[in-house]
């Protein structure tokens, strides 16, 4: 059972990564405003000046809960379906894309040729692939929890930068572990997505906390980008 205290405590503290689009967009050239997966609506509220329409999507009766007591004035519901979608619609994907699992492949279709814009913000890794360094291994099992860095490299390997990096952003979530660890943070393919429209923003970058962290655990400094943000505007499919 997920702590829910402690899952939107870890959420908060990537708040300011998320809003970037707040400084890339005219919020009033849209009719609607989604965020899917809206967590306690925090993105929403902070989409309040605007003209459009907010609208939360989140499958999770209890994070719906938690949106209507924060930010009661947007309207919320559990799916998303094609006909919420125009092409002055703003959808929002912040750290929701890497836990959708085989449902992407209904999503895509929900969302394609609707000629909405998309927000996105997650965790991707794209550079080529290098073994770890006996170096970094070592720190890694000198200074983690046993138990955990067992069952992750139990689920996921530990072979690769790719396995370090993914190992980072996730051993943290302690009281919601077993949740976490069945999530492959980096396994949403991005290539799909950005052939479903026109990329007209993208920044990959590391979170500062979290390589602020993991230099205090792990004496570590990550390098490679772990996160990205992106704005897509998809196409339209005429007719």
């Amino acid at each position: 059972m997920r702590n829910y205290n402690t899952y939107l405590r870890g959420m908060e503290q990537g708040n300011s990564e998320k809003l970037f689009f707040l400084e890339l967009l005219d919020l009033n050239n849209f009719d609607r405003i989604i965020d899917f997966g809206c967590g306690k609506a925090d993105i929403l509220k902070a989409c309040k000046n605007s003209r459009a329409k907010l609208i939360g999507i989140d499958i999770d009766p209890i994070m719906l809960q938690y949106a209507r007591e924060n930010f009661p004035t947007a309207t919320y519901y559990s799916t998303l379906t094609k006909e919420m979608i125009t092409p002055k619609t703003l959808i929002i994907f912040s750290s929701v894309l890497h836990e959708l699992d085989d449902y992407w492949n209904i999503l895509k279709e929900i969302i394609k040729n609707t000629g909405a814009t998309l927000v996105i913000r997650d965790m991707r890794f794209s550079a080529k692939e290098e073994n770890i360094s006996n170096e970094n291994l070592s720190k890694i099992v000198r200074f983690s929890h046993p138990k955990l860095l067992a069952d992750f490299i139990k689920r996921w390997g530990m072979k690769t930068d790719k396995d370090l990096y993914h190992w980072f952003l996730k051993y943290s979530y302690v009281d919601n572990w077993n949740l976490e660890l069945k999530e492959n943070y980096f396994g949403f393919n991005f290539e799909e997505l950005l052939t479903l429209g026109e990329v007209i923003y993208e920044r990959n970058y590391i979170l500062s906390f979290k390589q602020c962290k993991v230099i205090k655990d792990f004496d570590i400094l990550i390098k490679k980008p772990t996160h990205t943000q992106l704005i897509i505007k998809l196409y339209k499919k005429e007719g």
